[in-house]
C-alpha cells in the first residue's frame, strides 16, 4: 500500500502469472482471487465501468483466464491517484531544499520530523520516481537542531565525521534511527530543550517587549516642565535609584520597610510598600503567561494561605527575563529623556 511505486503494472501481472500457472486450485492462487471477488463486490457500477477498461491489466491471459485480486488493486491505486509531474517535483523539492521548513513546523522533535520525510518519500515513490538519497539535506538540518547543550548536534557531527573517515557506513535511513535514538535519550534524561520549541505565551512576551522598545525608542522627548516632569519631582529621588549588583532588595527608611519593584508595567521601577508579588504589574504579567488563576490574588491575601498552583520552572524563567527587558528598555528611555 505504501510502496506500490516501486512495481510496475507489469511486474505485478507477472507474479501473479507464475501463482496462477501452477495450479489454480493451490492456495496461493485462491489467497490471489479472493480479493478480487471482495474488492468487485464493494464498488459501485460506474467504478466498475472504469475499471473494466483496463481489464487487459487484471485479467490474466489464456489459458489462465483468472482476474488477479492483486493485479486489480494496483490498478485501482494507479487510477486513484493523482500522476503529474508538478506533484512529483513538489514533493522533491520538500526533501530539498524544503527540509529546514519540515523541521521548524515539527519544532524541532526528530521523531516527528522523520515521520514527515518518510511520508514524502512514500508519497514520491508512488508516483513513480526515485527520491535518490537526501543523506547531505538531513546531516545540514539534524546539526541546524540547536539543543540547550548542543549534545545533539555534536552527536550528528560525531556521525558525519566517521560517515567521512570511513569508520561506518551512513544512508538515509540509518542517520534517521541513530538521530531518533538519540533525542530520545536526551529527552528521556530530560537534558533536551530545543531552541525552536517555544511557548506560544512565550513568544507573545517578546513580541510585546519589542513593540515596547520601539514605542520607546521612537517617543519623543518630554517638554520640561509637562506632566511627566511634574509627576517624577513628586518623588523623592532616591526611591528611584535601583539597588547596586549584590544590595538587598529591601530596606527599612523612616521607620518603614520598602522593597524595590520593578513595576511590570503597572508604576515605574522604584521604591514601593508592596511586595514585588503584591504588585498588580507583576500579577498580571503571570496570569498572561499562565502562571496564576485569575482570582487568586484575592483569596491569597483573604485566606493568608499561598495557592497550591504555583507557576512554573519554565514560566517564571520567562517572567524574570520579560521584567528585566522591559525594565533595561524603560531605564534607556529615561536617559534619553534626560
Amino acid at each position: 500500500m505504501t510502496e506500490h511505486g516501486d512495481l510496475s503494472i507489469d511486474n505485478v501481472i507477472a507474479q501473479a502469472t507464475a501463482v496462477f500457472s501452477i495450479n489454480t486450485l493451490m492456495r496461493n492462487a485462491h489467497e490471489d482471487g479472493q480479493p478480487f471477488a471482495c474488492i468487485n463486490n464493494s464498488m459501485t457500477q460506474g467504478a466498475v465501468d472504469v475499471l473494466n477498461l483496463h481489464q487487459d491489466k487484471f485479467l490474466l491471459p489464456a489459458p489462465i483466464n483468472e482476474c488477479s485480486g492483486i493485479c486489480f488493486l494496483r490498478v485501482i491505486i494507479a487510477e486513484a491517484q493523482v500522476n503529474t509531474r508538478a506533484t512529483t517535483n513538489l514533493l522533491l523539492g520538500q526533501l530539498t531544499s524544503g527540509l529546514p521548513n519540515v523541521m521548524a513546523k515539527e519544532g524541532g522533535n526528530i521523531r516527528a520530523f522523520n515521520q514527515q520525510v518518510m511520508s514524502i518519500v512514500r508519497r514520491v515513490k508512488r508516483h513513480g520516481a526515485d527520491p535518490g538519497s537526501i543523506l547531505p539535506q538531513l546531516l545540514r538540518v539534524h546539526t541546524s537542531v540547536d539543543d540547550k547543550n548542543g549534545k545533539f548536534a555534536r552527536c550528528i557531527k560525531n556521525l558525519n565525521n566517521d560517515y567521512i573517515n570511513g569508520t561506518i557506513n551512513l544512508d538515509d535511513t540509518v542517520l534517521m534511527t541513530k538521530a531518533e535514538a538519540k533525542y530520545e535519550e536526551l529527552v528521556e534524561d530530560d537534558q533536551c530543550e530545543i531552541v525552536n520549541q517555544k511557548d506560544d505565551t512565550v513568544m507573545a512576551l517578546q513580541t510585546q517587549v519589542e513593540a515596547l522598545s520601539t514605542e520607546l525608542t521612537t517617543k519623543k522627548k518630554p517638554k520640561e516642565g509637562g506632566k511627566q516632569a511634574d509627576e517624577k519631582k513628586k518623588v523623592p529621588t532616591w526611591m528611584s535609584k535601583p539597588p547596586k549588583n549584590g544590595e538587598s532588595k529591601t530596606k527599612n527608611k523612616d521607620g518603614k520597610t520598602y522593597h524595590w519593584c520593578e513595576g511590570y508595567g503597572a508604576h515605574e521601577p522604584r521604591w514601593v510598600i508592596h511586595k514585588v508579588e503584591k504588585c498588580c504589574g507583576y500579577v498580571k504579567c503571570l496570569r498572561e503567561l499562565g502562571g496564576e488563576d485569575r482570582n487568586q490574588g484575592d483569596e491569597e491575601e483573604d485566606s493568608g494561605t499561598p495557592n497550591s498552583k504555583s507557576p512554573s520552572r519554565e514560566t517564571s524563567r520567562s517572567v524574570g527575563w520579560s521584567t528585566t527587558v522591559l525594565a533595561q528598555v524603560r531605564r534607556s528611555a529615561d536617559e534619553d529623556s534626560d
